[in-house]
C-alpha cells in the first residue's frame, strides 16, 4: 500500500517537472524586413505570467539570395529554432512582435529553452531542421509545437 502511493507522489511531482505549463498562441508575423505587409511567418508564443518565450522556426541564412532561390525551387536548406525571452506584462500581439524583431535584430535569442524545462528542449531537438518553403516551413513546426506540448 505504501509503495502505491510513494508511487504516486513521485509520478504527480515528475509529470510536473515534465509537462508544458504554459498558455500557447500561434501568431503570424513579417517574413522579411523588406516586406512588412506579409504577416505569414508564425511563431509560437509561451506565456506564464509576465514571462514569455517566444519561439519560430526558419531558414539558416535567410537572406542569402541562394538559400533564397534553393527555397522556391523547392529544396531543402538548413533551418534553425529561434528562441526569444520577454519578461513583459503586455500581452498585445503587436508590441510582442515588435520586441521579438528588436531581439532578433540584436541577436538576442538562442536555441533552446532555460534548464527546466526538458519536454519543450526534448520536442525541439526531434524536429528535423531541414527548411522546405512548401512542406517543412514554419507553419508547419508551429503547428507540431502546439500538437506536442
Amino acid at each position: 500500500m505504501n509503495f502505491i502511493f510513494l508511487f504516486f507522489i513521485f509520478f504527480s511531482a515528475m509529470s510536473k517537472y515534465f509537462s508544458c505549463k504554459f498558455e500557447k498562441e500561434i501568431i503570424g508575423t513579417l517574413v522579411s524586413p523588406f516586406l512588412p505587409q506579409i504577416n505569414l511567418h508564425h511563431i509560437v508564443v509561451f506565456k506564464r505570467k509576465n514571462h514569455k518565450y517566444l519561439l519560430d522556426y526558419s531558414p539558416m541564412s535567410e537572406l542569402n539570395i541562394s538559400t533564397c532561390l534553393n527555397l522556391f525551387l523547392g529544396k531543402n536548406v538548413p533551418g534553425k529554432t529561434r528562441i526569444v525571452y520577454i519578461n513583459n506584462k503586455n500581452n498585445n500581439k503587436e508590441v510582442l512582435i515588435k520586441e521579438w524583431i528588436k531581439n532578433l535584430s540584436a541577436n538576442k535569442h538562442s536555441a533552446a529553452f532555460p534548464m527546466g524545462y526538458y519536454k519543450l528542449n526534448k520536442m525541439i531537438k526531434k524536429w528535423d531542421e531541414s527548411f522546405n518553403l512548401y512542406h517543412h516551413n514554419c507553419r508547419h513546426f508551429s503547428n507540431y509545437v502546439i500538437k506536442n506540448c
